[in-house]
């Protein structure tokens, strides 16, 4: 099972990712419906270097 925690370092890691916007929680984690066997849906929004 992933923890909050868990969810909260991977979010802390990406704020160091070049074009690295947002990040949104998205399925049953979301809708506070998860159990133990839930997947966790990640939606990740950057933008594309400028050239």
């Amino acid at each position: 099972m992933i923890t909050h925690q868990r969810l909260q370092d991977m979010v802390d890691a990406l704020v160091g990712v070049p074009g690295f916007e947002a990040v949104v929680l998205g399925g049953s984690r979301a809708r506070g419906t998860h159990h133990g066997g839930s997947d966790v849906d990640l939606g990740l929004y950057y933008r594309r270097a400028e050239r």
